[in-house]
């Protein structure tokens, strides 16, 4: 739902679902509550979303079956139309309207009607006067609608009905439809329809309860909440609809648009996007909207050779005729499959019977035999040398010798046939086949990836220390923390200018190759002089030593003694031990 500010308040906006189901009490029940500030009741706006039929609103002052005289006003969706019904003055006949889409469709439907001067007019939402989306009636009292509607219970997604109801007493009945279906036969396109042709004889049967999705119901702009009065915190500032249901509207409805139910999903189907479309995602072997159609996968997937197809669900056998067999009888009987054929020769497989293609070595109807192979026969393919001398490695009379790029006893391999060209490398079927590499790769098999980041001296091209990192045909240096820039981290960086270094305000910044140094005021040190100088500011050397600040993380010093003292502060008496040492002779 959506929380919506108003002047006086707010409202909570929401979509609702209704299965077209009957139930014992009227849930979508709306009393008129009367607050500080009168609203006027001028317009009706109504979004509804349908592809069956069902009564929108009902309202009637009808207390008893036996009131003959009672006034109502309803609102119909059926199918591509919505027919509005009103009697609002006893002496007057039944008044009925009825605008329609361009054409059947399962979208969100807008309507507006306003009633102006006695008269009611308005249509689907943006419709053009005098077109079948607009209507214009008068005879609509506009001081009896707003008593009708500020003093009887507004119901919504179904009509009040009573058993024995005469026939001309049915308007209050709006329409029956088909318990199981909750379908109708299409309305004659005629303009001037009759309410009661909407009606279907039997009226005992269930009500025309709306099955589909409800948006925005106002009347006068006042919504018409989904909420009950415990869950909104209704303010009387201004008149308002109360939902005058006690029992809790999410027990019973959807508070949400949904338009597929997977109860409605035939043979295990399920709701394939409940709140986008009407379709239901089918089992294998299923169709049409709720999966009620069990396709025929015969009509598509022929059986051959005059196999008869058994249809199954989501599959299909086909029973084949002698002599064949496979999925779709399509495959002849294979008499190769016993191996006939010796010598690694190759068997061919005909209709009824084999062929072997032999090797060059044997020959014979199954190659059988030994062929006597010499130079004489040109046995050396593609190119190869042949020479009449027995290889005892293959036993042959002769022996090839290959050209480059061609293997085996024959020459018959070629260097493309053994060996897949690596990283997309294309293997050049010439005189003498080789892989042909794509840029940035190299090798044999072009495996190798060229190290792009050393120059043709074997030097990497990132300089003072920047991290070169190698792709295919390209490399990039990384030159973080290395005070260099550009491409290959040769230009400097002016820290002083680029970095904005201001040295803390208390020195000059100075830049040196590849970093920078601050020259502070005597007062300073640090490597932004942003420590005061220990030397000056507190002279921490005694006994005529030298102090020279060294300052780095924190402010610090050295003292450089003067003769005869040591210590941190030269405050310590250097002692001198002498040995003395005695020899006796």
């Amino acid at each position: 739902s959506e929380c919506r500010n108003l002047n006086h308040g707010y409202e909570c906006v929401a979509n609702v679902t209704l299965d077209g189901r009957n139930t014992s009490e009227p849930l979508l029940q709306y009393n008129f509550v009367k607050g500080q500030q009168v609203i006027p009741l001028t317009h009706i706006e109504v979004s509804y979303r349908t592809r069956t039929s069902g009564t929108i609103m009902y309202i009637s002052n009808k207390k008893q079956s036996s009131d003959p005289e009672f006034l109502f006003f309803s609102m119909i969706a059926y199918k591509d139309r919505l027919i509005i019904a009103w009697k609002l003055e006893k002496e007057s006949s039944i008044i009925m309207r009825h605008v329609h889409k361009d054409h059947l469709d399962s979208d969100w439907t807008n309507i507006i009607f306003k009633i102006i001067d006695n008269k009611i007019q308005g249509g689907l939402v943006g419709a053009i006067d005098d077109s079948n989306q607009y209507i214009l009636a008068g005879n609509f009292s506009y001081s009896n609608w707003v008593e009708l509607v500020s003093s009887n219970p507004i119901l919504i997604g179904r009509g009040e009905h009573y058993q024995n109801s005469s026939e001309n007493n049915v308007e209050h009945a709006t329409y029956i439809t088909d318990a199981d279906t909750n379908s109708l036969d299409m309305i004659d396109s005629d303009e001037n329809i009759r309410f009661e042709d909407v009606i279907q004889q039997d009226i005992t049967s269930a009500g025309g309860f709306y099955k589909g999705c409800l948006g925005e119901i106002r009347i006068g702009g006042l919504l018409l909440p989904y909420f009950t009065p415990s869950q909104l915190n209704t303010s009387n500032e201004t008149d308002y609809f109360e939902l005058s249901s006690h029992s809790s509207i999410a027990e019973h409805f959807d508070l949400d648009c949904l338009l597929c139910y997977d109860s409605e999903c035939k043979n295990n189907g399920r709701c394939k996007k409940a709140n986008e479309s009407y379709v239901c995602e089918c089992e294998p072997g299923y169709e049409a909207d709720d999966c009620s159609v069990n396709i025929n996968e015969c009509l598509s997937n022929q059986c051959q050779h005059g196999a008869e197809c058994i249809d199954g669900i989501a599959n299909y056998t086909c029973l084949c005729k002698t002599g064949w067999t496979g999925l779709l009888c399509e495959i002849d009987i294979n008499e190769c499959e016993s191996n006939p054929c010796h010598h690694n020769s190759i068997c061919i497989d005909h209709l009824g019977k084999f062929e072997c293609n032999c090797s060059d070595d044997y020959e014979g109807e199954t190659c059988e035999q030994l062929k006597l192979v010499t130079c004489d026969n040109s046995p050396c393919k593609n190119g190869g040398n042949c020479f009449n001398n027995y290889d005892p490695a293959t036993g042959n009379n002769y022996t090839c010798s290959c050209l480059e790029g061609f293997s085996g006893t024959s020459c018959e391999f070629s260097f493309c046939d053994i060996y897949e060209c690596q990283n997309n490398g294309i293997c050049k079927k010439e005189e003498s086949p080789f892989c042909k590499c794509p840029v940035g790769f190299k090798g044999h098999l072009c495996e190798q990836n060229i190290d792009d980041c050393l120059d043709n001296s074997n030097q990497l091209k990132c300089h003072h220390g920047g991290q070169c990192v190698d792709g295919i045909n390209e490399y990039s240096c990384n030159c973080t923390g290395t005070g260099y820039t550009g491409e290959d981290c040769t230009i400097d960086i002016d820290e002083c200018f680029d970095l904005n270094i201001q040295c803390s305000h208390r020195g000059e910044c100075k830049n040196t190759d590849g970093s920078f140094i601050c020259l502070c005021q005597n007062n300073f040190c640090g490597h932004y002089c942003d420590l005061r100088n220990p030397c000056l500011s507190e002279s921490p050397c005694s006994n005529g030593g030298t102090c020279q600040e060294r300052c780095t993380d924190f402010s610090d010093y050295e003292c450089l003694c003067a003769n005869g003292y040591v210590g941190k502060n030269c405050t310590e008496v250097r002692t001198i031990v002498f040995i003395f040492i005695y020899c006796c002779i």
